[in-house]
C-alpha cells in the first residue's frame, strides 16, 4: 500500500507563517509604491519619501533568522515594488530596475540591522539605535547610486540632485516607516488595550504637539520650523520611543502634504520646488534623527531606573527580613546606615541606634578591640571577624559575631568605610560557656579518677594507660625502658606501732621523695596500691635505671622517718627492676611480673636494696643486686 500524499490543507498549515509574511510584503509594498507615485501627480516628479524599504524590513526583521521565510518575503516585496511601479504607468524595464535596486537595498540594510535588531523593543537599546541610524544611511547610499540614472531619465533632474533626492527619500523612508511597522508587528505596547492608558495619560502632550505642528506647516508667513522642538521634547519624555515614532510619522506626513500644497515655512525659501523638497527632506530627517535617539535614550533611562528601583526594593526586602544586623559606616562615622534587624538585636530602632554614640554601644572591655579593627581597616586590611558585646536597650549586653569588610572610594581607591554584619550569638555563647565548663569538669573528674587522693600521685588506672602507651611507642621506635616496683619495708608494723595517721604521713612523704628524686618530666611515678609504688623510665637502659634506683633509696632514707622495726632505724624501701624485653612488649603483665619477682627477691635478701630481673625467657631467672 503506498503512502498517501499530504493534503493541500496540511501544506498550508505548515507554511502559513511564511505565506502570511510574503503576502503581506507583496500587498503592502504594492499599495505603498502605487500611492507614492499617485501622490506625486505624475511619475516624472521626484520622490520625497520612499516607503517600500521600510515596509519590507518591518515585515522581514522579525523573521530574519529563518532564511526560507525571509527569502520568500523579500522576493514578494520586490514583486510588490515591480507591480506598484508598473501599475503607476512606468515602463517594465524601469519597474524591474527599481525592484532589483529595492531588493539589494533591503538585503544590505537587513544584514546590518539583523545582527541585533529583530523587533521594536531592540531599538530602545543605545547600541542598536546607532546601528539603525548607520543602516538607514548605508543602504540608501547604495540605492541612490544605482537609481540615480533611471530617476534622472524620468524626472529630468541633474544627476547630483537625483542622487541626493533618492538618498534622502530612501533614508527618510527607513527612519519614519521602519520603526512604525516594527511597532505594529512586535511592539510591547502595540495592542490598543495596553497602550490606551498611556495615550490617555499623555493625551495633552499629543494634542499640543499636533496643534503646534499643524500651525507651523499651515502658515507660510514665519520661519517657525524649530518651534516644534519644545513640545516634541515634552512628548518624548512622556512616551519615549513610541512618542518618537509618532513624531516622525506625523511630522513627515504633515510636512510633505503641506509643502506639496504650497503651505508651511518651506515656502519662504526662494528656490525651486525640488530644492525646497530637498530642504524639507533634510529637515524631516533631522527631526526624526533627533526624536528617535532621544526617545530611545529616555526609555533606556527609565528602564535603568526601573531596574534600580526593583533592585532597591529587593535589597530593602532582604534587609527587612534578614536576622543579621547590617551596619554601613564611613571611617569617621559621619555617614551610617543600620538595617531593620537592629531592633531585634539591640531593642533600639535604626533611627534610635544612629543617635547613640558609637563607643557607648560597645562593652567597655570590648571597645579597644573595635578600635584596633577600625585602625586595621585604615591600614588596608579588608576583612575582619570578631566577637564582642553590644548594648541592649534594656541595659543588658548581647554577644554578637561581627564580620566586617572594608569598601573603597570609587575615585581615590582608598578605604573610606566598612560594612559590618552582626549576628546575635548570645544563646550560642551561653551554650559554649556551658560546654567549656562541662569540659573542665570532665577533665577535673578524669584527673581525679587517675589520681591517688592521699599522695597526689597518679593511681594504678593512670599507670595502666601510661604503660600501654609506652609499650606501643616502643614497638615503633624500639627504645630501651625500665620498670620499677617499690615497697616500703615493714610498713604494716609501722602502722601498728605509730598509728594509721602516721602511716598516711609516711606514705605522703615517701611519695614526695620519689617524685623529687626523678629528674625528667617523662619519668612516671605512681601509687600502685597500699605501700607499693611504681616507676616507669622511658628510654632508660638498665644501667641508668640502677642509678635512678640508688637515688630513690637514698631519697627515702634521707627522710629519716623513725621506724623502730627497721635495721636502719628509719623508713626504707625495697626496689625491683625489670628492663623492657620482647616478652614484655608482647604482654605488659609479664613485664610487671618480672618487676614483682625482682622486688620479692629484694625483700627476701634483706630489704633496703635493689634487685634486677634479667629473665630472657619463661622459667629462667637471674637477679643482680645493687649494693646498698
Amino acid at each position: 500500500m503506498g503512502t498517501a500524499a499530504p493534503s493541500s490543507s496540511s501544506w498550508f498549515e505548515r507554511n502559513s507563517q511564511c505565506l502570511r509574511a510574503a503576502s503581506t510584503a507583496l500587498v503592502l509594498t504594492t499599495v505603498a509604491v502605487l500611492l507614492t507615485f499617485r501622490s506625486l501627480h505624475g511619475v516624472h516628479n521626484a520622490i520625497y519619501l520612499w516607503p517600500a524599504t521600510g515596509i519590507q524590513l518591518g515585515i522581514l526583521l522579525p523573521v530574519w533568522k529563518s532564511c526560507r521565510m525571509r527569502l520568500r518575503a523579500q522576493i514578494a516585496g520586490a514583486f510588490g515594488v515591480f507591480f506598484g511601479c508598473f501599475l503607476s504607468g512606468l515602463p517594465p524595464w524601469f519597474a524591474l530596475s527599481i525592484a532589483f535596486i529595492s531588493f539589494a537595498d533591503v538585503w544590505l540594510v537587513g544584514t546590518i540591522l539583523s545582527v541585533s535588531i529583530l523587533g521594536f523593543e531592540d531599538l530602545k537599546k543605545r547600541r542598536n539605535l546607532w546601528r539603525f541610524l548607520v543602516g538607514a544611511q548605508a543602504g540608501p547610499a547604495m540605492g541612490a547610486l544605482l537609481s540615480s540614472l533611471p530617476v534622472t531619465y524620468f524626472t529630468h533632474l541633474p544627476l547630483l540632485k537625483s542622487a541626493v533626492s533618492a538618498l534622502l527619500a530612501d533614508s527618510l523612508g527607513l527612519l519614519v516607516i521602519l520603526p512604525a511597522v516594527l511597532f505594529i508587528y512586535t511592539g510591547k505596547y502595540r495592542r490598543i488595550s495596553v497602550i490606551a492608558p498611556y495615550i490617555r495619560a499623555s493625551a495633552g502632550t499629543f494634542l499640543l504637539y499636533t496643534v503646534v505642528l499643524g500651525y507651523i506647516f499651515w502658515q507660510s508667513s514665519y520661519p517657525l520650523l524649530f518651534a516644534i522642538f519644545p513640545p516634541m521634547v515634552v512628548l518624548l519624555v512622556s512616551m519615549g520611543l513610541e512618542g518618537g515614532v509618532y513624531i516622525s510619522a506625523v511630522t513627515a506626513a504633515v510636512g510633505l502634504y503641506a509643502t506639496s500644497h504650497g503651505h508651511g515655512p518651506i515656502m519662504l525659501i526662494h528656490a525651486g520646488t525640488t530644492d525646497r523638497f530637498i530642504i524639507l527632506q533634510m529637515y524631516l530627517a533631522m527631526v526624526t534623527a533627533t526624536a528617535l535617539p532621544v526617545g530611545a535614550l529616555w526609555d533606556e533611562r527609565l528602564r535603568a531606573e526601573i531596574v534600580a528601583n526593583e533592585a532597591r526594593e529587593v535589597y530593602q526586602t532582604l534587609l527587612s527580613h534578614a536576622d543579621d544586623m547590617i551596619i554601613l559606616s564611613s571611617l569617621n562615622s559621619e555617614q551610617r546606615y543600620v538595617s531593620p534587624a537592629c531592633e531585634k538585636i539591640t531593642g533600639w530602632t535604626p533611627e534610635e541606634f544612629l543617635l547613640l554614640d558609637r563607643q557607648s554601644t560597645f562593652h567597655p572591655d570590648d571597645y579597644p578591640l573595635a578600635e584596633l579593627v577600625v585602625e586595621s581597616i585604615r591600614q588596608g586590611k579588608m576583612h575582619h571577624q570578631f566577637r564582642y558585646r553590644i548594648a541592649h536597650k534594656d541595659g543588658s549586653w548581647r554577644w554578637v559575631e561581627a564580620s566586617v569588610t572594608a569598601y573603597l572610594n570609587p575615585s581615590s581607591h582608598e578605604v573610606s568605610g566598612y560594612v559590618g554584619t552582626l549576628r546575635d550569638i548570645t544563646e550560642h555563647h551561653r551554650i559554649e560557656q556551658q560546654r567549656d565548663a562541662l569540659e573542665r569538669d570532665r577533665e577535673s573528674l578524669e584527673q581525679l579518677a587517675q589520681t591517688d587522693p592521699l599522695t597526689g600521685l597518679p593511681n594504678r588506672r593512670a599507670f595502666d594507660s601510661t604503660l600501654q602507651l609506652e609499650i606501643f611507642s616502643s614497638a615503633a621506635t624500639a627504645p630501651q625502658a625500665s620498670l620499677m616496683l617499690i615497697d616500703i619495708d615493714n610498713f604494716k608494723r609501722f602502722n601498728d606501732t605509730y598509728g594509721h595517721q602516721a602511716g598516711d604521713r609516711c606514705l605522703i612523704a615517701v611519695a614526695d621523695a620519689l617524685r623529687g628524686a626523678l629528674g625528667r618530666e617523662a619519668d612516671f611515678v605512681g601509687r600502685w596500691g597500699g605501700e607499693e609504688f611504681v616507676v616507669l623510665l622511658p628510654g632508660t637502659p638498665l644501667r641508668g635505671a640502677q642509678i635512678v634506683a640508688a637515688e630513690l633509696l637514698r631519697a627515702v632514707r634521707d627522710l629519716n622517718i623513725p621506724h623502730e622495726h627497721s635495721h636502719r632505724g628509719c623508713v626504707t624501701v625495697s626496689i625491683g627492676i625489670a628492663p623492657l624485653d620482647d616478652d614484655s612488649r608482647a604482654d605488659s603483665r609479664a613485664w610487671l611480673q618480672k618487676a614483682d619477682r625482682a622486688l620479692y627477691e629484694s625483700k627476701r635478701m634483706g630489704k633496703d636494696q635493689v634487685r634486677v630481673n634479667l629473665t630472657m625467657y619463661e622459667g629462667s631467672q637471674d637477679t643482680d643486686a645493687i649494693a646498698s
